[in-house]
């Protein structure tokens, strides 16, 4: 039986997207099969046959007979909540404010509710192209702030080469348990045992001078896969001084980094009953885990991104 020959015409908001993008998104074909159509010459825009670049235009039309319209994308995000907080968007990235009970990257039954899938649903309703959708960094479930998601495979690898290149600034705000009185650089490697247990810090040191970071980064970051380093710069203090507001400035991305350090100087994290002090941090000590992503800045992009969360 022979398949109906379909017809779409390209809108506004498509315009400029590759045709193969523009395919993967609308249709049932995978990449594979959409590749084979177009060997064949079975794709056609305006009446000619055309490649998998080709740059769609408004008014375009485009004619196939082996693909269906894939009705499923709209299930897929008819539960996705698109109700996230954009704080930033260009052709690049998009930059959304985090709450403190959303997973960046779920699998399973959860995926609906990631941060991740709401994304693309914000993007898909807005018709742009939502497949090729990456957190370029992560925090924890139960910290807020900014994230940052690559909108396609070639933005995620300039975005996250600049992080590995220590071309990111990342500060966050956080509520630590005791006073720091002034401004300190900690190092110290992190040790990761297992996914479920705190992270160790070894080799710990601090001090009140602040060295260069793209020294410091090209003399010993570049030859460790343990070395962390971190700023941690007291901005207030509250109830008698029991407890500090600390801005706190990673320059590398361990895991668990600035919650296992903080610990390691004696002042833990308040509400962050992971590392926590036995006998030192009290159940009733803040309750929530005391930690904002407050600012990404990213000079080569020309790009300052501010979370309206804040601890103050």
């Amino acid at each position: 039986m022979k398949k109906e020959q379909i017809e779409l015409r390209c809108t506004p908001s498509e315009s400029g997207q590759k045709l193969l993008k523009h395919l993967l998104r609308t249709t049932d074909g995978t990449k594979i099969f959409l590749y084979k159509l177009f060997r064949k010459g079975a794709i056609k825009v305006n009446g000619l046959a055309v490649d998998q670049a080709y740059v769609l235009k408004e008014g375009d039309v485009i004619s196939f007979s082996q693909l269906r319209i894939d009705s499923g994308i709209k299930k897929k995000f008819h539960s996705v909540s698109r109700n996230v907080s954009v704080l930033y968007e260009d052709n690049l990235i998009v930059a959304v404010d985090k709450n403190d009970s959303t997973l960046v990257h779920a699998a399973g039954a959860e995926y609906k509710n990631s941060l991740l899938e709401m994304v693309k649903a914000y993007l898909y309703h807005k018709n742009q192209p939502h497949t090729e959708v990456y957190p370029v960094h992560r925090i924890d479930r139960n910290t807020r702030g900014v994230v940052l998601f690559a909108k396609n495979l070639e933005a995620a690898k300039k975005v996250n080469a600049l992080f590995k290149n220590g071309e990111v600034e990342k500060t966050y705000e956080a509520l630590l348990i005791g006073k720091i009185v002034k401004t300190v650089f900690v190092e110290g490697d992190i040790i990761r045992v297992d996914d479920a247990k705190p992270v160790q810090v070894n080799n710990l040191r601090s001090s009140s001078i602040i060295p260069d970071k793209k020294q410091w980064m090209e003399e010993k970051y570049r030859h460790s896969n343990t070395l962390s380093g971190t700023v941690i710069k007291p901005v207030g203090h509250i109830e008698n001084n029991r407890f500090t507001i600390a801005e706190i400035t990673i320059w590398t991305g361990r895991h668990h980094q600035i919650r296992a350090i903080v610990k390691a100087i004696g002042c833990p994290m308040a509400g962050d009953k992971k590392y926590f002090i036995p006998g030192y941090v009290k159940d009733e000590e803040k309750t929530g885990q005391n930690l904002i992503c407050k600012r990404i800045v990213i000079e080569k992009l020309g790009v300052s991104i501010e979370s309206r969360y804040s601890i103050r």
